[in-house]
């Protein structure tokens, strides 16, 4: 009786939900979003169609060696993710209610195992629709019962896990002690894995790729099927049976131990002694708070560190640019100081790793890497760091208000964002440099990208390109506010995704646009300066014209935002996102 009413409830509010969206699309805008996500899927899944007919035909090397990858890959993605699970920083053990969920529920004759299972059968139309989508784009072998199963019982141990983290801070254990121990146990299991692979000649089964069979391989994966690592591979190793089912009994027999686990995490989670009621309140209320934050005019990006200090000291007198800069700077230090102290830990450990084992393999592989980084922050950092106007959208008549004029005002807004993705750039850029010199390495890719030439000249265009970009983002909230509107109630969804798509393709295309003119003066610059000089000096005196012409381009756009900014009428154009 209760089964039956927790699915009536599931299933009127996933139908309700999905006529809530539909009514959206009479608005311009969700429509146009909409008809964007259908294209983008529609190719994907056309193009997912015609490379499975493709496959088919896939050799019988592969298919033999197939289960043993994926035993062992989808094996190592989930115990690191399964162990990984029990270091997260939450521990007060609540669960995602919402408000008229608690307010009905929670006082409602029920056990705290109806609870939980009216909370896993809330989540089954969720996993359903991503099951459905994920079988069709990786995993077809699976028929959706596999995946489906896989990501059931997944959700169940998270549940599990979230009660079990409650648990351990009752007794004393919190988040350092859980994370030193998480560490502890994945370096267990490397040097476990190590050790059983010990016997193996990479080398020299790398050397004989050429001559790929089956028996290649063999000896890779020959000790996981033999204890210890079999053991530990057990679990793992039925997520790998129901999403890469070799034979329908495979799939079965994978799906049944599945949800004989799924079931134990179930029962587990509801015997611990966790009151998940409190958390759960204090959850909710905190979601509502931020609800409430959006609704005031105060909406943003997640402050990860609230206290941290600003970089420099303001004074009470100056330019007004100043204080721009600095409010975006310290918001940027707050919104994505995790995120950059992150991949400063994480480079400084790859660099420390490497002069310790002093590999030139490995020194060329990170160099590598981080050119790719420092290219890939060129196209992603402006979209990543959004403290300029996209943050001060709902304030603009607080912005507007400044003594200040509009083009020098856009100027400020987007200084800020530049510098740190410039500094970043810069980072990678200079690491790469050292990286590649140290390897040793000969080649002319070397030795042209590991001078200095190479890295200014690379500064001379990324920092221009940043500075586009940025004001590309930025003439969005100008000219389309509604669009550049972004909360956290509608940041998943259908149209939301073709919405993103849309603004990425118009991205895209005016900075295309935008290069036009500087790749047309870089081009015969670098063949006349080739025929004088070597190529670290043509390229770095060939980047100064185009770059001049950016930073022209930049000079023209920043005056074209700003006369734009000045006329924005506040009371009509910002109703657009109140209505939001």
């Amino acid at each position: 009786m209760t089964a039956g009413a927790f699915i009536f409830v599931a299933t009127h509010s996933f139908k309700n939900r999905i006529l809530q969206r539909l009514r959206r699309l009479r608005e311009p805008r969700y429509a146009i979003s909409a008809v964007a996500a259908i294209l983008y899927f529609g190719m994907m899944f056309g193009r997912r169609s015609l490379s499975i007919g493709v496959g088919r035909g896939m050799p019988e090397i592969f298919r033999r060696v197939a289960p043993d990858m994926a035993i062992v890959c989808v094996g190592i993605f989930v115990i690191l993710l399964g162990i990984g699970a029990w270091a997260l920083p939450g521990d007060s053990g609540g669960i995602e209610f919402s408000a008229s969920e608690i307010q009905f529920l929670f006082p409602a004759p029920l056990t705290r195992r109806q609870l939980l299972a009216y909370k896993m059968i809330r989540s089954q139309a969720q996993i359903f629709l991503s099951s459905a989508i994920m079988t069709f784009l990786a995993f077809p072998r699976s028929r959706f019962i596999g995946v489906w199963v896989a990501f059931t019982v997944w959700n169940t141990y998270l549940l599990f896990v979230a009660m079990g983290r409650a648990r351990l801070r009752q007794r004393g254990i919190g988040f350092i002690a859980r994370s030193v121990i998480v560490i502890v146990l994945i370096n267990a299991i490397y040097f476990l894995i190590d050790h059983e692979m010990g016997g193996l000649d990479l080398k020299l089964m790398g050397q004989h790729l050429e001559n790929f069979s089956p028996n290649t391989l063999t000896p890779l994966f020959a000790p996981f099927h033999r204890a210890p690592l079999s053991i530990l591979f057990f679990i793992p190793r039925l997520f790998a049976m129901v999403l890469f089912p070799a034979a329908l009994t495979h799939l079965f027999a994978g799906a049944v131990g599945l949800l004989l686990l799924g079931s134990i995490f179930f029962l587990l989670a509801a015997q611990l002694n966790v009151s998940f009621e409190e958390g759960s309140i204090a959850k909710a209320r905190r979601r509502a708070a931020g609800v409430q934050r959006l609704a005031g005019y105060r909406s943003g990006e997640l402050v990860s560190l609230r206290s941290a200090r600003p970089l420099f000291h303001l004074s009470s007198t100056g330019p007004a640019e100043v204080a721009i800069i600095w409010k975006n700077l310290t918001a940027a230090v707050r919104i994505s100081g995790i995120f950059v102290l992150l991949m400063v830990l994480t480079v400084l450990a790859a660099l420390g790793a490497m002069f310790w084992m002093n590999d030139p393999n490995m020194f060329m592989l990170w160099g590598s890497i981080m050119l790719s980084l420092a290219a890939a922050m060129a196209i992603g950092g402006p979209m990543m760091f959004r403290n300029d106007l996209r943050m001060d959208l709902r304030r603009l008549e607080v912005i507007k208000s400044y003594p200040i004029a509009g083009a020098r005002l856009v100027a400020a807004e987007v200084a800020a964002p530049a510098a740190l993705i410039v500094a970043i750039q810069s980072a990678l850029l200079i690491t790469a440099a050292v990286l590649l010199r140290g390897s040793g390495s000969p080649g002319r890719f070397v030795t042209r990208m590991a001078s200095p030439e190479a890295v200014i000249a690379a500064l001379l265009v990324l920092v221009p390109i940043v500075v586009i970009q940025l004001l590309i983002q930025n003439a969005i909230v100008i000219f389309f506010p509604a669009w550049a509107s972004r909360s956290r109630e509608e940041s998943r969804g259908f149209a939301p995704f073709g919405q993103r798509l849309v603004l990425l393709g118009g991205h895209l295309l005016t900075l295309g646009f935008a290069l036009l003119p500087a790749a047309a003066v870089f081009l015969p610059a670098i063949w006349i300066a080739r025929q004088m000089t070597d190529f670290g000096a043509a390229l770095a005196i060939a980047t100064c014209p185009a770059a001049a012409v950016l930073v022209a381009e930049i000079y023209l756009a920043v005056q074209f935002l700003g006369s734009h900014f000045e006329n924005i009428d506040v009371a009509n154009d910002l109703d657009i996102v109140a209505a939001e």
